[in-house]
Protein backbone atom coordinates (compact mmCIF):
# COMPACT_ATOMS: atom_id res chain seq x y z
CA UNK A 1 0.00 0.00 0.00
CA UNK A 2 1.27 3.63 -0.66
CA UNK A 3 1.52 6.34 2.05
CA UNK A 4 2.27 9.71 1.99
CA UNK A 5 3.95 12.44 4.37
CA UNK A 6 3.09 15.84 5.14
CA UNK A 7 7.15 16.03 5.63
CA UNK A 8 10.35 14.78 4.78
CA UNK A 9 10.99 12.11 6.38
CA UNK A 10 14.06 9.42 5.80
CA UNK A 11 14.35 6.13 4.61
CA UNK A 12 14.47 3.93 7.98
CA UNK A 13 12.53 6.00 10.65
CA UNK A 14 9.36 4.60 12.42
CA UNK A 15 6.02 6.11 11.06
CA UNK A 16 2.43 5.19 12.55
CA UNK A 17 -1.01 5.80 10.31
CA UNK A 18 -2.12 9.38 11.95
CA UNK A 19 -4.75 10.58 9.17
CA UNK A 20 -5.85 10.37 5.61
CA UNK A 21 -6.56 12.46 2.49
CA UNK A 22 -9.67 10.50 1.32
CA UNK A 23 -7.51 8.24 -1.02
CA UNK A 24 -4.18 7.23 0.84
CA UNK A 25 -3.18 7.11 4.65
CA UNK A 26 -0.96 9.82 5.80
CA UNK A 27 2.03 8.65 7.62
CA UNK A 28 3.80 10.72 10.78
CA UNK A 29 6.46 9.95 13.09
CA UNK A 30 6.09 7.64 15.68
CA UNK A 31 7.93 7.46 19.07
CA UNK A 32 8.00 6.18 22.48
CA UNK A 33 6.28 9.09 24.28
CA UNK A 34 2.82 8.99 24.01
CA UNK A 35 0.39 6.23 23.27
CA UNK A 36 -1.09 7.57 20.52
CA UNK A 37 2.54 8.06 19.06
CA UNK A 38 3.52 4.54 19.72
CA UNK A 39 0.70 2.05 19.84
CA UNK A 40 0.17 2.30 15.97
CA UNK A 41 3.16 1.89 14.62
CA UNK A 42 3.33 0.71 11.72
CA UNK A 43 6.78 0.13 10.26
CA UNK A 44 9.99 1.66 8.99
CA UNK A 45 9.84 3.87 5.88
CA UNK A 46 11.36 1.89 2.93
CA UNK A 47 12.55 5.42 1.33
CA UNK A 48 13.05 8.66 2.10
CA UNK A 49 10.21 10.35 1.28
CA UNK A 50 9.46 14.46 0.09
CA UNK A 51 7.01 16.60 1.67
CA UNK A 52 4.13 15.26 0.60
CA UNK A 53 5.93 12.41 -1.05
CA UNK A 54 4.57 8.93 -1.64
CA UNK A 55 6.12 5.76 -0.31
CA UNK A 56 6.15 2.45 1.01
CA UNK A 57 5.99 1.27 4.57
CA UNK A 58 7.85 -2.26 5.39
CA UNK A 59 5.37 -3.69 8.29
CA UNK A 60 7.38 -7.10 8.11
CA UNK A 61 10.55 -8.34 6.36
CA UNK A 62 13.95 -7.21 6.07
CA UNK A 63 14.92 -3.69 5.35
CA UNK A 64 18.70 -2.92 3.87
CA UNK A 65 20.81 0.03 3.93
CA UNK A 66 20.76 1.47 7.15
CA UNK A 67 22.86 2.44 9.89
CA UNK A 68 22.91 0.32 12.61
CA UNK A 69 26.03 1.20 13.69
CA UNK A 70 24.37 1.81 16.90
CA UNK A 71 23.48 -1.75 17.96
CA UNK A 72 26.33 -3.86 19.87
CA UNK A 73 26.28 -6.89 17.18
CA UNK A 74 24.02 -8.35 14.82
CA UNK A 75 20.91 -9.79 16.49
CA UNK A 76 20.35 -7.17 19.11
CA UNK A 77 16.18 -6.46 19.34
CA UNK A 78 15.45 -2.76 17.91
CA UNK A 79 13.03 -0.71 19.91
CA UNK A 80 10.96 2.27 19.43
CA UNK A 81 12.88 5.54 20.96
CA UNK A 82 11.69 8.81 22.14
CA UNK A 83 12.84 10.44 19.88
CA UNK A 84 10.35 11.06 16.55
CA UNK A 85 11.13 8.25 14.29
CA UNK A 86 13.89 7.04 15.67
CA UNK A 87 15.21 3.38 17.08
CA UNK A 88 17.00 1.95 19.84
CA UNK A 89 18.44 -0.98 20.26
CA UNK A 90 18.97 -3.48 22.93
CA UNK A 91 16.80 -2.63 25.23
CA UNK A 92 13.60 -0.52 25.59
CA UNK A 93 13.70 2.87 26.35
CA UNK A 94 12.99 3.37 30.28
CA UNK A 95 9.51 3.82 31.57
CA UNK A 96 7.44 5.48 31.48
CA UNK A 97 8.34 5.44 27.26
CA UNK A 98 6.26 2.93 25.78
CA UNK A 99 7.68 -0.54 24.46
CA UNK A 100 7.72 -0.62 20.94
CA UNK A 101 9.28 -3.70 19.43
CA UNK A 102 10.45 -2.96 15.84
CA UNK A 103 12.83 -6.26 15.15
CA UNK A 104 15.97 -7.52 15.32
CA UNK A 105 19.53 -6.28 13.26
CA UNK A 106 20.60 -8.95 10.92
CA UNK A 107 23.77 -7.05 10.24
CA UNK A 108 25.52 -4.22 11.78
CA UNK A 109 27.27 -1.41 9.52
CA UNK A 110 26.78 1.97 9.32
CA UNK A 111 25.62 1.85 5.66
CA UNK A 112 24.52 -1.38 4.80
CA UNK A 113 23.06 -2.41 8.15
CA UNK A 114 19.91 -4.88 7.93
CA UNK A 115 16.43 -4.95 10.22
CA UNK A 116 14.39 -7.21 9.95
CA UNK A 117 11.23 -5.38 10.75
CA UNK A 118 8.38 -7.40 13.30
CA UNK A 119 6.26 -4.50 15.10
CA UNK A 120 4.87 -5.74 18.07
CA UNK A 121 3.18 -2.76 20.63
CA UNK A 122 3.57 -3.33 24.19
CA UNK A 123 0.41 -2.93 26.30
CA UNK A 124 -0.71 -1.13 29.43
CA UNK A 125 -2.28 -3.20 32.24
CA UNK A 126 -5.52 -1.67 31.46
CA UNK A 127 -5.33 -2.30 28.03
CA UNK A 128 -5.65 -6.44 28.82
CA UNK A 129 -8.76 -8.20 28.12
CA UNK A 130 -8.48 -9.68 32.03
CA UNK A 131 -8.36 -5.95 33.89
CA UNK A 132 -10.37 -3.38 34.82
CA UNK A 133 -7.95 -0.62 36.14
CA UNK A 134 -8.40 2.45 34.38
CA UNK A 135 -7.86 5.82 35.88
CA UNK A 136 -5.45 4.23 38.74
CA UNK A 137 -4.76 6.58 41.43
CA UNK A 138 -2.04 6.69 43.59
CA UNK A 139 -2.42 3.15 46.62
CA UNK A 140 -4.72 1.53 44.33
CA UNK A 141 -4.01 -2.33 43.98
CA UNK A 142 -5.28 -4.81 41.51
CA UNK A 143 -7.31 -7.76 42.66
CA UNK A 144 -8.79 -11.32 41.47
CA UNK A 145 -12.84 -10.16 41.84
CA UNK A 146 -16.41 -10.64 40.46
CA UNK A 147 -18.81 -7.67 39.20
CA UNK A 148 -21.21 -10.47 40.09
CA UNK A 149 -21.07 -12.19 36.68
CA UNK A 150 -17.58 -12.31 35.90
CA UNK A 151 -14.05 -12.71 37.59
CA UNK A 152 -11.43 -10.49 35.87
CA UNK A 153 -8.25 -8.23 37.89
CA UNK A 154 -9.87 -4.97 39.47
CA UNK A 155 -8.28 -2.23 40.52
CA UNK A 156 -9.25 -1.27 44.07
CA UNK A 157 -8.74 1.37 46.85
CA UNK A 158 -6.93 0.80 49.68
CA UNK A 159 -8.12 3.18 51.30
CA UNK A 160 -6.89 3.96 54.86
CA UNK A 161 -3.61 2.25 54.36
CA UNK A 162 -0.37 3.22 54.83
CA UNK A 163 1.63 3.51 51.56
CA UNK A 164 5.07 2.00 51.39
Amino acid sequence: MLFRSATAKSKGEAVYISSADGTNPIVSYADADTEATSSKTLGLLETSLSSNGFGYVITEGKLSGLDTSGATAAGDSVWLSSTSGGLVYGAPPAEPAHGVYIGVVTKKNASTGEIFVKVQNGYELDELHDVSAASPTAGDIIQWATDGTNYMWRKKSQIGRAHV
